[in-house]
């Protein structure tokens, strides 16, 4: 029984593993874009890996010690990725860093349901007490995730009129968006899976996850956004050098570092909008980017040179 048992965990730790090392390659190709990308690949891959976990138990007439405890010890990791994980897409998407205080704040509610988990695991309260345990621990876990998606969601719903039409568009989307889906989930886990365990913390999750994932594409897509406040990053010589880039790509480049919308640069420049939508493609072509994120982080690449 004990041999068979040991046997059931290699799949498990050779799914763990290849998730870590696909969250290790999104990181390193992304780290000059969005870089926590590798954080939602993990969210995702702990997703899967708790569903196979489940297949296990219901499918194999084996009773394996410890599978209701791992499973526990995964979600309240997944709360943890996307308490963290949530408010970083909105970083992106707007580039306005939350206050410190929210900040903090959000920290405080990503390290808890991990930390938890990990007193849990290294008290001595014996392999029963334990389990029982790591019920009450995921419910009273469960509502963090949720708080911490709150706080950039208000943040984009207050911001929503600011900048240029995709990027309201963008922050308008990402809060209704956020709304709708925390809903559902507290929906599907307070009415329609009340009385099952995991599934009610899973089918919370799952919403949540979706909605991390599309926040993933909006700030991909639409992020870093204006900032008013002051330039998003200078332009180094080096760069306009390397790029080739003419001098009316540079004046425009410019203006698009500081934040400055495709409105803004047509007005400042004298020019339509379809010959700064022009250079601007001329831009990232020479670059290399695909998009504003990926060129302000090029740029950033290259002004710590």
């Amino acid at each position: 029984m004990r041999e068979s048992a040991a046997y059931f965990w290699i799949l498990p730790i050779l799914i763990l593993a290849g998730i870590s090392v696909l969250a290790v390659a999104f990181f390193l190709r992304y780290r000059k874009t969005v870089r926590h990308f590798f954080l939602t690949v993990l969210a995702v891959g702990l997703y899967f890996l708790i569903y196979v976990l489940m297949v296990y138990e219901t499918t194999l007439p084996l009773r394996v010690p410890g599978l209701v405890f791992t499973t526990g010890i995964l979600i309240l990791a997944i709360y943890s990725i996307l308490a963290w994980d949530m408010p970083l897409s909105y970083l992106y998407l707007l580039n306005r860093p939350l206050s410190g205080a929210l900040k903090r704040v959000v920290a405080a509610l990503a390290i808890l349901p991990s930390a938890s988990g990990l007193a849990l695991l290294l008290l001595p309260l014996g392999r029963a007490a334990s389990q029982g345990a790591i019920f009450p621990l995921a419910d009273l876990m469960a509502a963090l995730p949720a708080l911490a998606a709150l706080i950039p969601i208000a943040a984009a719903a207050v911001s929503v009129n600011d900048g240029e039409r995709s990027g309201r568009l963008a922050r308008a989307t990402f809060a209704a968006s956020g709304i709708v889906f925390i809903a559902a989930g507290l929906l599907c886990r307070y009415r329609l899976f009340a009385s099952s365990y995991p599934q009610r913390e899973l089918s919370f999750v799952t919403t949540l996850l979706i909605w991390d994932l599309a926040a993933t594409a909006l700030a991909s897509a639409f992020g870093p956004g204006e900032s008013p406040e002051g330039p998003v990053v200078s332009v180094p010589d080096a760069f306009i050098r390397e790029a080739s880039l003419t001098a009316r790509e540079t004046e425009t480049l410019e203006l698009l570092a500081g934040g400055a919308s495709y409105k803004d640069i047509s007005a400042a420049l004298g020019v339509s909008m379809p010959a700064v939508k022009k250079r601007i493609s001329s831009v990232y072509r020479k670059s290399g980017a695909v998009n504003r994120v990926e060129l302000v982080n090029i740029l950033l690449e290259y002004s710590r040179k």
